[in-house]
């Protein structure tokens, strides 16, 4: 996942933050996806299956709520790798205006050189998406500033 997370700072996204699920306490994390726009979720297929600390995670995130925020999901399974799909599922039948990028990048234990144009793909989309996002704040922040304005009279 390093090298996904050089790729966004390459492309000008400054505010990445790179977590290990498995060894960060679940609020920590929740606690950056409240400010954070763009999330990747990271897991192995574990048994035909979401790995049960990815399954905790997007369990709490349900529970709190988690909602308009922009999903890319990166899945690692050696002979049968479904997790990304059961993620998605996840996300969408339980959590609100939550858009799971169409780009995903998938794996065998880990990234060879020649999958290498799969995460700079991924890491284009995030930043195009969080582009996309940023100009659709600044230009509702400008809307509202015009409104607050007091009107000049001479």
């Amino acid at each position: 996942m390093q090298c996904l997370a050089a790729e966004l700072c390459k492309r000008g996204v400054t505010n990445v933050k790179l977590c290990d699920a498995s060894t960060t306490q679940a609020s920590y994390l929740i606690a950056d996806m409240f400010r954070l726009s763009h999330i990747v979720l990271a897991s192995p297929t574990y048994s035909l299956s979401i790995c049960p600390v990815m399954e905790s995670l997007l369990s709490e995130m349900k529970m709190l709520n988690r909602q308009n925020r922009h999903i890319a999901l990166v899945e690692n399974g050696s002979w049968a790798c479904t997790v990304g799909d059961l993620m998605e599922d996840c996300i969408d039948e339980n959590m609100k205006d939550m858009e799971v990028l169409n780009e995903r990048l998938s794996m065998s234990s880990s990234l060879p050189d020649s999958r290498g144009r799969e995460a700079e793909s991924l890491a284009q989309a995030i930043a195009d998406s969080v582009e996309e996002v940023t100009c659709d704040c600044s230009k509702r922040f400008e809307k509202k500033q015009k409104q607050e304005e007091p009107e000049k009279r001479f």
